[in-house]
């Protein structure tokens, strides 16, 4: 509520105050217990990202989006594997590394 009063965005405020009653300013909270919330955040987060995820509303969007954006994934990947083969990887963990960049 306060950061939203001098006008910053709420992950912001919450992000400040994490890092306040976090184990190494405060240490109001477990170590232990951050990261069983932080998986169970994890958790309901891309729940609430599954619930809100509309194929009609994708679909709405058009034949082009849906291209360009699986353009984007391939040239991402394999930018990415070339860059590992480059850095001397070998091909398994390359296709690996590559994977990860290109879905994020």
């Amino acid at each position: 509520m306060i950061s939203t009063k001098i006008r910053l965005p709420p992950v912001a405020g919450l992000l400040i105050a994490g890092m306040l009653i976090g184990p190494n300013v405060l240490s109001l909270v477990n170590p232990l217990s951050i990261e069983s919330f932080s998986q169970i955040g994890a958790v309901l987060l891309l729940f609430m990202i599954g619930v809100e995820f509309s194929m009609t509303k994708l679909l709405a969007a058009g034949m082009r989006v849906i291209f360009s954006s699986m353009l984007l994934v391939f040239l991402t990947f394999v930018i990415m594997h070339e860059v590992a083969l480059l850095l001397g990887l070998d091909t398994l963990t390359a296709l690996f590394t590559a994977s990860i960049f290109s879905m994020s």
